[in-house]
């Protein structure tokens, strides 16, 4: 496993920083609020796996390779 930055983004807010996500207001209505990010539960780290990280190293690589040919 290996630990790499949250990358969550809400979709009526903003990404994750540190744990938290900030979710806009609405005019007249809720206030904005910021709220423990759900994806990692406040850690603002998250833990993969080796071979998902691999895997995406490749999609690169071989993406790479099909736009110098």
């Amino acid at each position: 496993m290996i630990k790499i930055k949250c990358d969550y983004i809400h979709p009526e807010g903003t990404a994750c920083d540190e744990g938290r996500v900030l979710i806009y207001g609405e005019m007249g209505g809720r206030l904005p609020q910021r709220i423990q990010c759900p994806k990692c539960k406040g850690e603002g780290v998250v833990y993969v796996e080796t071979s998902v990280i691999q895997e995406k190293i490749d999609e690169i690589v071989y993406s790479r390779q099909r736009i110098k040919d």
